[in-house]
């Protein structure tokens, strides 16, 4: 039971390292944590989200993740990190880890080592990309449509979209919006029509353009605009055509 207890323990802290590790990625490709990465890794983490969370879909990006990961190997730490943050053995000169461990208790440790003169943006970018595609965590990756931050969705609803309630809810009163301007311009277009079918019935001396526009309950600059969409067209029987219309 102890041996069980002791194991949950572990995969618990192993867990939370992932999340602490993927949160930390979030603030660099919201630009929350000053890293040279940021853009190199915001076009993987694009990317790979356009790809529908495929690896394989990403292709270009596939590539260069690759090209820059082989550059990275694996190091056994021996006994762990001692205090002046030397590992022992010592490891090669010129080798540089990738978040080493400060205390191991004794035990030896993995940890990503890279060649100085590689260390750069573009590896640390993909080395960081690889590291959360890998993990639970990176299915949780998104980005918000509305504020366009990343973020992690530990919601529990795979459907979420948005990163906070304050942006689900302006896009949908921006929706809204929209819905309610479509159909108040869909009433005074049935409105205009009707009117034109009237002019149908005989020719007018009058000007068409004005009639129409009180008809319809609209300014005279809103049947015009609706003609030049092709919207409403004047009978050929008015005395004011289509073309002279739209140069009024």
């Amino acid at each position: 039971m102890k041996q069980a207890t002791s194991h949950s323990r572990e995969m618990g802290l192993q867990q939370a390292a992932a999340r602490a590790d993927a949160h930390h990625v979030v603030a660099i490709l919201n630009g929350d944590v000053s890293a040279n990465e940021a853009q190199p890794l915001r076009d993987y983490c694009d990317a790979w989200m356009r790809a529908g969370r495929s690896f394989v879909e990403m292709q270009d990006h596939r590539h260069a993740v690759n090209d820059h990961l082989r550059q990275w190997r694996l190091w056994c730490l021996g006994s762990g990190v001692e205090e002046m943050n030397e590992p022992t053995p010592p490891l090669p000169p010129g080798l540089i880890l990738w978040n080493p461990p400060e205390c191991t208790d004794g035990r030896p440790a993995l940890a990503y080592g890279i060649e100085g003169s590689a260390y750069n943006a573009a590896s640390r970018a993909a080395l960081r990309f690889g590291l959360l595609i890998t993990s639970p965590e990176g299915q949780l990756l998104g980005r918000c449509p509305r504020c366009r931050r990343y973020f992690l969705n530990t919601s529990g609803h795979r459907n979420k979209v948005f990163c906070r309630p304050e942006c689900a809810r302006d896009i949908g009163a921006r929706r809204a919006t929209r819905r309610a301007r479509t159909l108040e311009r869909d009433v005074k277009l049935r409105r205009a029509l009707s009117a034109v079918a009237k002019l149908n019935e005989k020719a007018f001396d009058k000007d068409v353009k004005k009639w129409i526009a009180k008809q319809a309950k609209v300014k005279v600059w809103w049947i015009t605009r609706a003609i030049n969409r092709g919207e409403l067209s004047l009978p050929s029987n008015s005395s004011v055509t289509a073309s002279q219309y739209r140069r009024r």
